[in-house]
Protein backbone atom coordinates (compact mmCIF):
# COMPACT_ATOMS: atom_id res chain seq x y z
CA UNK A 1 0.00 0.00 0.00
CA UNK A 2 1.43 3.49 -0.99
CA UNK A 3 2.25 6.15 0.99
CA UNK A 4 -1.10 7.54 -1.09
CA UNK A 5 -3.16 5.08 -0.59
CA UNK A 6 -2.74 4.94 3.66
CA UNK A 7 -3.18 8.91 3.54
CA UNK A 8 -6.59 8.41 2.08
CA UNK A 9 -7.49 5.94 4.51
CA UNK A 10 -6.76 7.82 7.62
CA UNK A 11 -7.88 11.03 5.54
CA UNK A 12 -11.27 8.85 5.28
CA UNK A 13 -11.85 7.99 8.57
CA UNK A 14 -11.13 11.50 9.55
CA UNK A 15 -14.24 12.87 7.45
CA UNK A 16 -16.49 9.88 8.17
CA UNK A 17 -16.08 10.69 12.31
CA UNK A 18 -16.70 14.38 11.44
CA UNK A 19 -19.80 13.96 9.52
CA UNK A 20 -21.24 11.26 12.72
CA UNK A 21 -20.25 13.33 15.38
CA UNK A 22 -22.02 16.51 13.15
CA UNK A 23 -24.82 14.35 12.14
CA UNK A 24 -25.03 13.21 15.96
CA UNK A 25 -24.70 16.59 17.33
CA UNK A 26 -27.82 17.86 15.36
CA UNK A 27 -29.63 14.62 16.08
CA UNK A 28 -29.68 15.83 19.92
CA UNK A 29 -31.15 18.84 19.15
CA UNK A 30 -34.51 19.93 18.87
CA UNK A 31 -36.13 20.16 15.30
CA UNK A 32 -36.01 23.34 13.81
CA UNK A 33 -39.75 22.77 11.93
CA UNK A 34 -41.09 22.47 15.28
CA UNK A 35 -40.13 25.62 16.25
CA UNK A 36 -40.86 27.02 13.19
CA UNK A 37 -44.47 25.47 13.31
CA UNK A 38 -45.18 28.21 16.23
CA UNK A 39 -44.83 30.85 13.73
CA UNK A 40 -47.47 29.97 11.71
CA UNK A 41 -49.33 29.09 15.37
CA UNK A 42 -48.89 32.63 15.86
CA UNK A 43 -50.28 33.75 12.40
CA UNK A 44 -53.16 31.28 13.49
CA UNK A 45 -53.77 33.17 17.10
CA UNK A 46 -53.23 36.61 15.27
CA UNK A 47 -55.83 35.69 12.65
CA UNK A 48 -58.53 34.65 15.54
CA UNK A 49 -58.93 38.12 16.27
CA UNK A 50 -60.77 38.72 12.87
CA UNK A 51 -64.45 38.49 13.14
CA UNK A 52 -65.57 38.26 10.06
CA UNK A 53 -68.57 41.14 8.64
CA UNK A 54 -71.45 38.43 7.35
CA UNK A 55 -71.94 34.96 8.54
CA UNK A 56 -70.45 33.33 5.49
CA UNK A 57 -67.57 34.05 6.39
CA UNK A 58 -67.58 32.55 9.57
CA UNK A 59 -67.28 29.46 8.56
CA UNK A 60 -64.19 30.12 5.76
CA UNK A 61 -63.02 31.28 9.36
CA UNK A 62 -63.61 28.27 11.25
CA UNK A 63 -62.36 26.12 8.36
CA UNK A 64 -59.00 27.94 7.98
CA UNK A 65 -57.96 28.41 11.79
CA UNK A 66 -60.05 25.45 13.13
CA UNK A 67 -63.03 24.97 15.42
CA UNK A 68 -60.38 25.44 18.91
CA UNK A 69 -57.47 27.18 17.48
CA UNK A 70 -56.25 28.25 21.28
CA UNK A 71 -56.58 24.51 22.27
CA UNK A 72 -54.14 23.77 19.33
CA UNK A 73 -51.63 26.42 19.67
CA UNK A 74 -51.29 25.04 23.48
CA UNK A 75 -50.65 21.71 22.48
CA UNK A 76 -48.07 22.78 19.45
CA UNK A 77 -46.16 25.32 22.56
CA UNK A 78 -46.18 22.42 25.10
CA UNK A 79 -44.75 20.12 22.45
CA UNK A 80 -41.95 22.17 21.40
CA UNK A 81 -41.41 23.36 25.14
CA UNK A 82 -41.22 19.63 25.87
CA UNK A 83 -38.83 18.77 23.53
CA UNK A 84 -36.61 21.47 23.93
CA UNK A 85 -36.18 21.12 27.75
CA UNK A 86 -35.35 17.34 27.00
CA UNK A 87 -32.64 18.76 24.87
CA UNK A 88 -31.02 20.88 27.59
CA UNK A 89 -27.36 19.47 29.11
CA UNK A 90 -28.27 16.77 31.85
CA UNK A 91 -25.93 19.13 34.09
CA UNK A 92 -28.42 21.81 33.88
CA UNK A 93 -30.56 20.32 36.86
CA UNK A 94 -27.73 20.32 39.55
CA UNK A 95 -26.36 23.68 38.13
CA UNK A 96 -26.02 26.37 40.53
CA UNK A 97 -28.64 28.88 39.71
CA UNK A 98 -26.79 32.02 40.36
CA UNK A 99 -24.23 30.59 38.06
CA UNK A 100 -24.02 31.70 34.31
CA UNK A 101 -23.40 29.21 31.89
CA UNK A 102 -20.49 28.82 29.88
CA UNK A 103 -21.98 27.44 27.22
CA UNK A 104 -23.75 29.60 25.10
CA UNK A 105 -25.57 26.86 23.06
CA UNK A 106 -27.20 25.76 26.45
CA UNK A 107 -27.65 29.43 27.76
CA UNK A 108 -29.72 30.28 24.30
CA UNK A 109 -31.78 26.47 24.78
CA UNK A 110 -32.44 28.03 28.20
CA UNK A 111 -33.47 31.42 27.17
CA UNK A 112 -35.86 29.61 24.72
CA UNK A 113 -37.90 27.48 26.91
CA UNK A 114 -38.23 30.29 29.04
CA UNK A 115 -39.97 32.61 26.04
CA UNK A 116 -41.89 29.30 25.56
CA UNK A 117 -43.21 28.85 29.17
CA UNK A 118 -44.20 32.69 29.68
CA UNK A 119 -46.11 32.17 26.19
CA UNK A 120 -47.57 28.87 27.04
CA UNK A 121 -48.91 29.97 30.64
CA UNK A 122 -50.74 33.11 28.48
CA UNK A 123 -52.30 30.41 26.12
CA UNK A 124 -53.28 28.89 30.06
CA UNK A 125 -54.57 31.99 31.02
CA UNK A 126 -56.34 32.71 27.80
CA UNK A 127 -58.42 29.85 28.61
CA UNK A 128 -59.38 30.24 31.78
CA UNK A 129 -56.69 27.35 33.39
CA UNK A 130 -54.97 29.72 36.38
CA UNK A 131 -53.22 26.28 37.33
CA UNK A 132 -51.22 25.58 34.28
CA UNK A 133 -50.18 29.42 33.83
CA UNK A 134 -48.79 29.54 37.55
CA UNK A 135 -47.21 25.88 36.69
CA UNK A 136 -45.71 27.08 33.15
CA UNK A 137 -44.31 30.99 34.90
CA UNK A 138 -42.94 28.99 37.68
CA UNK A 139 -40.19 26.87 35.34
CA UNK A 140 -38.98 30.25 34.61
CA UNK A 141 -38.44 30.83 38.10
CA UNK A 142 -36.98 27.42 38.17
CA UNK A 143 -34.75 28.11 35.42
CA UNK A 144 -31.15 26.56 36.40
CA UNK A 145 -29.14 29.47 34.86
CA UNK A 146 -29.73 33.39 35.23
CA UNK A 147 -28.56 35.54 32.74
CA UNK A 148 -29.63 39.79 31.81
CA UNK A 149 -32.27 37.69 29.43
CA UNK A 150 -33.63 35.49 32.32
CA UNK A 151 -33.52 38.32 35.04
CA UNK A 152 -35.58 40.14 32.33
CA UNK A 153 -37.85 36.94 32.09
CA UNK A 154 -38.47 37.27 35.77
CA UNK A 155 -39.69 40.36 35.89
CA UNK A 156 -42.29 39.67 32.87
CA UNK A 157 -43.41 36.88 34.83
CA UNK A 158 -44.12 38.98 37.61
CA UNK A 159 -45.86 41.93 35.58
CA UNK A 160 -48.12 38.78 34.06
CA UNK A 161 -49.37 36.98 37.11
CA UNK A 162 -50.29 40.34 38.71
CA UNK A 163 -52.00 41.15 35.25
CA UNK A 164 -54.13 37.81 35.53
CA UNK A 165 -54.42 36.68 38.96
CA UNK A 166 -54.13 39.94 41.12
CA UNK A 167 -54.37 43.06 39.35
CA UNK A 168 -54.55 45.21 42.06
CA UNK A 169 -51.01 44.46 42.92
CA UNK A 170 -50.41 45.91 39.15
CA UNK A 171 -47.62 48.61 39.20
CA UNK A 172 -47.44 51.48 36.70
CA UNK A 173 -44.51 49.87 34.75
CA UNK A 174 -46.54 47.21 33.74
CA UNK A 175 -48.17 48.45 30.57
CA UNK A 176 -44.23 49.35 29.01
CA UNK A 177 -43.04 46.17 29.87
CA UNK A 178 -45.43 44.26 29.13
CA UNK A 179 -45.64 46.27 25.21
CA UNK A 180 -41.86 45.78 25.00
CA UNK A 181 -41.25 42.26 26.12
CA UNK A 182 -44.63 40.72 24.22
CA UNK A 183 -45.43 40.82 21.03
CA UNK A 184 -48.54 39.45 18.27
CA UNK A 185 -51.53 37.79 20.03
CA UNK A 186 -49.96 37.15 23.45
CA UNK A 187 -48.89 40.82 23.81
CA UNK A 188 -52.72 41.66 22.66
CA UNK A 189 -54.16 39.53 25.08
CA UNK A 190 -52.49 40.52 27.96
CA UNK A 191 -52.92 44.07 27.27
CA UNK A 192 -56.80 43.61 26.82
CA UNK A 193 -56.49 41.79 30.10
CA UNK A 194 -54.94 44.79 31.84
CA UNK A 195 -57.14 47.65 30.23
CA UNK A 196 -60.49 45.63 31.73
CA UNK A 197 -59.11 44.88 34.97
CA UNK A 198 -57.94 48.83 35.14
CA UNK A 199 -60.87 50.15 33.56
CA UNK A 200 -59.87 51.72 30.06
CA UNK A 201 -62.04 51.42 27.58
CA UNK A 202 -60.72 53.53 25.50
CA UNK A 203 -57.30 52.34 24.99
CA UNK A 204 -59.57 48.73 24.99
CA UNK A 205 -61.72 49.93 22.21
CA UNK A 206 -58.25 51.09 20.30
CA UNK A 207 -56.50 47.66 21.20
CA UNK A 208 -59.52 45.88 19.44
CA UNK A 209 -59.75 48.10 16.25
CA UNK A 210 -56.37 47.66 15.68
CA UNK A 211 -56.89 43.65 16.38
CA UNK A 212 -59.75 43.53 13.56
CA UNK A 213 -57.01 45.20 11.15
CA UNK A 214 -54.05 42.95 12.17
CA UNK A 215 -56.00 40.18 12.57
CA UNK A 216 -57.64 40.09 8.81
CA UNK A 217 -53.80 40.89 7.41
CA UNK A 218 -52.78 37.85 9.42
CA UNK A 219 -55.54 35.45 7.62
CA UNK A 220 -54.23 36.75 4.01
CA UNK A 221 -50.40 35.98 5.23
CA UNK A 222 -51.93 32.93 6.68
CA UNK A 223 -53.45 31.75 3.16
CA UNK A 224 -50.37 32.89 1.02
CA UNK A 225 -47.99 30.02 3.46
CA UNK A 226 -50.19 27.15 3.38
CA UNK A 227 -52.42 27.84 0.10
CA UNK A 228 -49.37 28.82 -1.62
CA UNK A 229 -47.25 25.27 -1.39
CA UNK A 230 -50.88 23.55 -1.51
CA UNK A 231 -51.43 24.69 -4.89
CA UNK A 232 -48.45 24.45 -6.07
CA UNK A 233 -48.11 20.74 -5.30
CA UNK A 234 -51.63 20.21 -6.81
CA UNK A 235 -49.95 21.51 -9.95
CA UNK A 236 -46.78 19.23 -9.62
CA UNK A 237 -48.57 16.26 -9.35
CA UNK A 238 -50.04 16.92 -12.31
CA UNK A 239 -46.74 17.86 -13.95
CA UNK A 240 -45.36 14.12 -12.31
CA UNK A 241 -48.35 12.40 -13.74
CA UNK A 242 -47.61 14.22 -17.15
CA UNK A 243 -44.45 13.07 -16.86
CA UNK A 244 -44.69 9.67 -15.94
CA UNK A 245 -47.17 8.55 -18.74
CA UNK A 246 -44.90 10.09 -21.30
CA UNK A 247 -41.85 8.23 -19.54
CA UNK A 248 -43.92 5.06 -19.85
CA UNK A 249 -45.11 5.58 -23.64
CA UNK A 250 -42.11 6.26 -24.80
CA UNK A 251 -40.72 2.61 -22.91
CA UNK A 252 -43.95 0.35 -24.06
CA UNK A 253 -45.23 2.17 -26.95
CA UNK A 254 -41.65 2.15 -29.29
CA UNK A 255 -41.49 6.06 -28.26
CA UNK A 256 -37.28 5.59 -28.74
CA UNK A 257 -35.40 7.75 -26.10
CA UNK A 258 -32.31 7.31 -24.91
CA UNK A 259 -32.77 5.50 -21.92
CA UNK A 260 -33.95 2.43 -24.10
CA UNK A 261 -30.36 2.01 -24.79
CA UNK A 262 -29.03 -1.52 -23.80
CA UNK A 263 -25.96 0.12 -22.10
CA UNK A 264 -28.13 2.59 -19.96
CA UNK A 265 -25.30 4.17 -18.25
CA UNK A 266 -23.39 5.11 -21.29
CA UNK A 267 -26.78 6.52 -23.06
CA UNK A 268 -27.04 8.88 -20.21
CA UNK A 269 -23.61 9.78 -19.84
CA UNK A 270 -23.93 10.84 -23.94
CA UNK A 271 -27.03 12.22 -23.13
CA UNK A 272 -24.98 14.82 -20.41
CA UNK A 273 -22.84 15.44 -23.71
CA UNK A 274 -19.54 15.64 -21.05
CA UNK A 275 -16.96 12.94 -21.39
CA UNK A 276 -15.31 12.26 -18.17
CA UNK A 277 -11.93 11.32 -18.37
CA UNK A 278 -10.75 10.47 -14.79
CA UNK A 279 -11.19 7.35 -12.75
CA UNK A 280 -13.42 6.49 -9.69
CA UNK A 281 -10.75 7.04 -7.34
CA UNK A 282 -10.11 10.49 -8.54
CA UNK A 283 -13.68 11.65 -7.67
CA UNK A 284 -13.16 9.63 -4.14
CA UNK A 285 -10.31 11.74 -2.98
CA UNK A 286 -11.72 15.09 -4.40
CA UNK A 287 -14.60 14.60 -2.50
CA UNK A 288 -12.59 13.47 0.73
CA UNK A 289 -10.72 16.82 0.46
CA UNK A 290 -13.60 18.58 -0.41
CA UNK A 291 -15.41 17.79 3.13
CA UNK A 292 -12.32 17.98 4.97
CA UNK A 293 -12.12 21.53 4.02
CA UNK A 294 -15.11 22.11 4.13
CA UNK A 295 -14.89 21.19 8.29
CA UNK A 296 -11.65 23.85 8.35
CA UNK A 297 -13.17 26.55 6.67
CA UNK A 298 -16.36 26.27 8.56
CA UNK A 299 -14.23 26.40 11.50
CA UNK A 300 -11.56 28.89 11.01
CA UNK A 301 -13.56 31.45 9.19
CA UNK A 302 -15.69 32.67 11.94
CA UNK A 303 -12.81 31.96 14.70
CA UNK A 304 -10.73 34.13 12.60
CA UNK A 305 -13.56 36.88 12.26
CA UNK A 306 -14.86 36.86 15.72
CA UNK A 307 -10.49 37.71 16.58
CA UNK A 308 -10.18 40.03 14.12
CA UNK A 309 -13.56 42.19 14.92
CA UNK A 310 -14.59 41.26 18.27
CA UNK A 311 -18.30 38.75 19.14
CA UNK A 312 -19.88 42.11 18.98
CA UNK A 313 -19.89 42.12 15.13
CA UNK A 314 -21.70 39.16 15.42
CA UNK A 315 -24.21 39.57 18.24
CA UNK A 316 -26.86 41.18 15.90
CA UNK A 317 -28.64 39.61 12.95
CA UNK A 318 -27.03 41.65 10.58
CA UNK A 319 -23.86 40.68 12.05
CA UNK A 320 -24.41 37.02 12.21
CA UNK A 321 -25.88 37.44 8.26
CA UNK A 322 -22.69 38.45 7.05
CA UNK A 323 -20.35 36.10 9.15
CA UNK A 324 -22.85 33.24 7.20
CA UNK A 325 -21.75 35.03 4.32
CA UNK A 326 -18.44 35.32 4.24
CA UNK A 327 -18.11 31.72 5.54
CA UNK A 328 -20.25 30.29 2.74
CA UNK A 329 -17.72 32.75 0.42
CA UNK A 330 -14.64 31.28 1.98
CA UNK A 331 -16.74 27.85 1.62
CA UNK A 332 -17.17 28.35 -1.94
CA UNK A 333 -13.88 29.67 -3.05
CA UNK A 334 -12.03 26.82 -1.48
CA UNK A 335 -14.62 24.21 -2.88
CA UNK A 336 -14.27 25.46 -6.37
CA UNK A 337 -10.80 25.84 -5.87
CA UNK A 338 -10.39 22.04 -5.13
CA UNK A 339 -12.43 20.57 -7.56
CA UNK A 340 -10.42 23.01 -10.12
CA UNK A 341 -7.15 21.54 -9.12
CA UNK A 342 -8.33 17.74 -9.38
CA UNK A 343 -9.40 18.12 -12.59
CA UNK A 344 -7.01 20.65 -14.38
CA UNK A 345 -4.98 18.17 -15.66
CA UNK A 346 -7.83 15.97 -17.80
CA UNK A 347 -9.70 19.08 -19.21
CA UNK A 348 -8.09 22.20 -18.57
CA UNK A 349 -10.74 24.59 -17.58
CA UNK A 350 -14.01 23.17 -15.70
CA UNK A 351 -16.26 25.43 -15.98
CA UNK A 352 -15.99 25.42 -19.66
CA UNK A 353 -16.45 21.31 -19.39
CA UNK A 354 -19.47 22.10 -17.58
CA UNK A 355 -22.99 21.58 -19.58
CA UNK A 356 -23.91 25.17 -18.46
CA UNK A 357 -25.64 27.37 -21.17
CA UNK A 358 -28.60 29.60 -21.10
CA UNK A 359 -29.27 28.41 -24.35
CA UNK A 360 -32.66 25.61 -24.54
CA UNK A 361 -35.65 25.25 -22.50
CA UNK A 362 -34.07 25.18 -19.23
CA UNK A 363 -36.49 27.39 -17.76
CA UNK A 364 -39.37 25.29 -18.72
CA UNK A 365 -37.45 22.54 -16.84
CA UNK A 366 -36.32 24.10 -13.92
CA UNK A 367 -39.55 25.46 -12.82
CA UNK A 368 -41.31 22.56 -13.53
CA UNK A 369 -38.75 20.73 -11.45
CA UNK A 370 -39.57 23.05 -8.62
CA UNK A 371 -43.52 22.37 -8.65
CA UNK A 372 -42.80 18.50 -9.01
CA UNK A 373 -40.49 18.51 -6.40
CA UNK A 374 -43.28 20.25 -3.83
CA UNK A 375 -45.36 17.50 -3.16
CA UNK A 376 -42.53 15.23 -2.68
CA UNK A 377 -40.89 16.60 -0.40
CA UNK A 378 -43.68 18.26 1.69
CA UNK A 379 -44.90 14.63 2.19
CA UNK A 380 -41.05 13.00 2.94
CA UNK A 381 -40.73 16.02 5.38
CA UNK A 382 -44.28 15.16 7.16
CA UNK A 383 -43.05 11.04 7.23
CA UNK A 384 -39.84 12.63 8.28
CA UNK A 385 -41.42 14.58 11.49
CA UNK A 386 -43.32 11.33 12.88
CA UNK A 387 -39.95 9.29 12.32
CA UNK A 388 -37.93 11.75 14.44
CA UNK A 389 -40.06 12.88 17.31
CA UNK A 390 -39.00 16.25 16.75
CA UNK A 391 -35.30 15.68 17.08
CA UNK A 392 -32.58 16.03 14.33
CA UNK A 393 -31.76 19.96 14.35
CA UNK A 394 -31.81 22.08 11.17
CA UNK A 395 -30.80 25.11 9.43
CA UNK A 396 -28.89 27.38 11.88
CA UNK A 397 -29.91 30.42 9.38
CA UNK A 398 -33.68 29.80 10.10
CA UNK A 399 -33.33 31.67 14.10
CA UNK A 400 -32.22 34.78 11.98
CA UNK A 401 -34.24 35.02 9.53
CA UNK A 402 -37.12 34.83 11.53
CA UNK A 403 -36.20 37.20 14.23
CA UNK A 404 -34.53 39.92 12.00
CA UNK A 405 -36.63 42.79 10.52
CA UNK A 406 -33.74 44.48 9.38
CA UNK A 407 -33.91 44.90 4.94
CA UNK A 408 -30.12 44.76 4.69
CA UNK A 409 -29.83 41.19 6.56
CA UNK A 410 -32.78 40.33 4.08
CA UNK A 411 -30.60 41.31 1.15
CA UNK A 412 -27.46 39.56 2.60
CA UNK A 413 -29.44 36.27 3.16
CA UNK A 414 -31.36 36.53 -0.03
CA UNK A 415 -27.78 36.71 -2.21
CA UNK A 416 -26.47 34.00 -0.34
CA UNK A 417 -29.34 31.26 -0.62
CA UNK A 418 -31.03 32.05 -3.85
CA UNK A 419 -27.73 33.25 -5.98
CA UNK A 420 -24.32 31.67 -4.28
CA UNK A 421 -25.40 28.45 -2.82
CA UNK A 422 -27.81 27.01 -5.60
CA UNK A 423 -24.41 28.09 -8.51
CA UNK A 424 -22.12 26.39 -6.05
CA UNK A 425 -24.02 23.54 -4.64
CA UNK A 426 -25.01 22.42 -8.41
CA UNK A 427 -21.78 22.57 -9.56
CA UNK A 428 -20.58 20.79 -7.05
CA UNK A 429 -22.82 17.77 -6.60
CA UNK A 430 -24.65 17.60 -10.38
CA UNK A 431 -21.89 19.10 -12.20
CA UNK A 432 -18.86 17.51 -10.74
CA UNK A 433 -20.11 14.49 -8.69
CA UNK A 434 -23.39 13.46 -10.53
CA UNK A 435 -21.55 13.78 -13.98
CA UNK A 436 -18.50 11.77 -12.70
CA UNK A 437 -20.69 8.82 -11.57
CA UNK A 438 -22.83 8.37 -14.55
CA UNK A 439 -19.42 6.92 -16.21
CA UNK A 440 -19.08 4.30 -13.72
CA UNK A 441 -23.07 3.84 -12.51
CA UNK A 442 -26.52 3.49 -14.44
CA UNK A 443 -28.36 7.37 -14.56
CA UNK A 444 -30.61 5.97 -11.25
CA UNK A 445 -27.27 5.22 -8.87
CA UNK A 446 -25.67 8.37 -10.38
CA UNK A 447 -28.35 10.95 -9.26
CA UNK A 448 -29.16 8.85 -5.74
CA UNK A 449 -25.59 8.64 -4.71
CA UNK A 450 -25.18 12.21 -5.44
CA UNK A 451 -28.47 13.55 -3.74
CA UNK A 452 -27.35 11.51 -0.76
CA UNK A 453 -24.13 13.18 -0.58
CA UNK A 454 -25.70 16.67 -1.03
CA UNK A 455 -27.79 15.45 1.93
CA UNK A 456 -25.33 14.33 4.30
CA UNK A 457 -22.90 18.20 3.40
CA UNK A 458 -25.91 19.88 5.50
CA UNK A 459 -25.35 17.93 8.05
CA UNK A 460 -28.10 17.68 9.61
CA UNK A 461 -30.30 14.48 10.70
CA UNK A 462 -33.81 16.47 10.11
CA UNK A 463 -33.22 17.37 6.83
CA UNK A 464 -31.51 14.50 5.82
CA UNK A 465 -34.69 12.90 3.58
CA UNK A 466 -36.14 16.07 2.17
CA UNK A 467 -32.70 16.99 0.71
CA UNK A 468 -32.57 13.47 -0.45
CA UNK A 469 -36.00 13.91 -2.07
CA UNK A 470 -34.50 17.32 -3.38
CA UNK A 471 -31.04 16.10 -4.50
CA UNK A 472 -33.06 13.16 -6.87
CA UNK A 473 -35.28 15.93 -8.19
CA UNK A 474 -32.11 18.39 -9.00
CA UNK A 475 -30.37 15.20 -10.60
CA UNK A 476 -33.13 13.89 -13.04
CA UNK A 477 -33.54 17.69 -14.06
CA UNK A 478 -30.25 18.27 -15.01
CA UNK A 479 -29.87 14.96 -16.91
CA UNK A 480 -33.22 15.46 -18.38
CA UNK A 481 -32.64 19.23 -19.63
CA UNK A 482 -28.92 18.24 -19.86
CA UNK A 483 -28.16 21.36 -19.05
CA UNK A 484 -27.16 22.71 -15.42
CA UNK A 485 -28.60 26.26 -15.77
CA UNK A 486 -31.87 24.07 -14.96
CA UNK A 487 -30.77 22.69 -12.02
CA UNK A 488 -29.38 26.05 -10.28
CA UNK A 489 -32.86 27.63 -11.56
CA UNK A 490 -34.63 25.15 -9.65
CA UNK A 491 -32.28 25.16 -6.44
CA UNK A 492 -32.92 29.24 -6.40
CA UNK A 493 -36.32 28.53 -6.82
CA UNK A 494 -36.43 26.76 -4.04
CA UNK A 495 -34.60 28.58 -1.77
CA UNK A 496 -36.01 31.84 -2.40
CA UNK A 497 -39.35 30.72 -2.17
CA UNK A 498 -38.69 29.10 1.25
CA UNK A 499 -37.00 32.53 2.34
CA UNK A 500 -39.86 34.21 1.40
CA UNK A 501 -42.44 31.66 3.28
CA UNK A 502 -39.96 32.41 6.16
CA UNK A 503 -40.25 36.50 5.72
CA UNK A 504 -44.14 36.17 5.95
CA UNK A 505 -43.93 33.96 9.38
CA UNK A 506 -41.58 36.14 11.23
CA UNK A 507 -43.48 39.37 10.22
CA UNK A 508 -46.32 37.58 11.60
CA UNK A 509 -45.02 36.77 14.83
CA UNK A 510 -42.91 39.75 15.26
Amino acid sequence: MTAKRVGLFFLSLWVTFLIGAALYGSWKQPQTQGQLSLYQTDLVLEATAWHPPSSDQVELKIQLLGKDPLQQAYKQYQMVRDSIQKSLPSEAAEADPRQTPTDPPGLRSQDLLDRLSIRLGILAAVRHDQIAARQAWQTVRDAPYTSEVHRQNLALVESLEQTWQSPSSLSAAAEPLLRQALSGWFRDQTLQQLFEQTDQPEALAALQRDRQTRGEAALWRLGLVVGTPALGSLLGLALLVGWSLQQYRRKFQGDPSPADSPNQAQAETSALGVAVPWDLDTVWTTMLIWFFAFFAVSLAVPVGIQALAGLATTATARGQALLALANYSGLMLVGLGIIIYATRPYIGSFFQWLPLTVQGRWILWGVGGYFAALPLVLLISLINRQLLSDQGGGNPLLEIILQSNDGWTWLVLLGMVSVLAPAFEEMVFRGFVLTSLSRFFPAWGAVGLSAALFAIAHLNVADFLPLLVLGTVLGTIYIQSRNLAASILLHSLWNGASLLSLLFLGNGSA
